[in-house]
């Protein structure tokens, strides 16, 4: 009984940490759009926050879609850690091998389409990221989608 309720207790925190982080991205990406005053922002029952700037065509990518972009990545402070325009060259890859808010937000987008995407943390590398980006990072993502197939 007593290491059922340890059990409990446990989940019950670790559950209120996943939510405390949840609502600090919420605020960290809601005060960013104001700092930023990002028009016409809009979001999906996720969470992740995006403003189309272009919409491109109707036709929007799938999942099982290739998709070809250009995009820079950034932290809500504006330190880029990535970007296809520095290196010269769009970057094309399997939607599906993607973080999950480009999983969940590109195809918002249609070929020719541009925006800003604002990723809380947990649909994009998480806490415990290997790549080199930050822990628990909300991120933003500039995006133009050039083609997919």
């Amino acid at each position: 009984m007593k290491s059922t309720y340890l059990y409990m207790l446990l989940v019950l925190v670790l559950m209120s940490c996943g939510k405390d982080q949840e609502s600090e991205d919420q605020a960290l990406i809601e005060q960013f759009i104001i700092d930023n005053n990002i028009r016409d922002v809009e979001s999906t029952e996720d969470g992740i926050y995006y403003s189309i700037t272009e919409p491109g065509t109707e036709e929007r990518p799938k999942i099982t879609d290739q998709i070809t972009v250009n995009y820079e990545g950034y932290y809500i402070d504006g330190t880029v850690f990535d970007s296809s325009f520095d290196r010269g060259e769009p970057l094309t890859i399997d939607l599906s091998r993607t973080i999950t808010g480009w999983r969940k937000a590109i195809p918002l987008f249609g070929k020719g389409g541009s925006g800003i995407i604002m990723i809380p943390s947990r649909y994009g590398y998480g806490e415990d990221p290997s790549n080199g980006i930050r822990s628990n990072a909300v991120l933003v993502f500039e995006v133009e989608i050039i083609d997919f197939e």
